[in-house]
């Protein structure tokens, strides 16, 4: 309930505990190389959550904050 009455509360909130993907050693090897890399891919398939995991900051463009 909380959630959909202060959603930008429960934005860092991850219910599930973080499952290493393949591409994650590809993702910090390219970021070291590059410094910044483009993630796409299909709705919801796990793009922001990998991205959270391996950033050393996040700024989210949608944040009115």
């Amino acid at each position: 309930m909380i959630h959909k009455l202060f959603p930008y509360l429960c934005k860092n909130y991850v219910s599930m505990e973080y499952k290493n993907r393949i591409a994650d050693k590809l993702l910090r090897d390219k970021l070291e190389a590059m410094g910044a890399v483009l993630i796409e891919g299909p709705k919801a398939c796990g793009k922001t959550t990998t991205a959270e995991q391996q950033a050393k900051s996040i700024i989210y463009m949608d944040d009115p904050v």
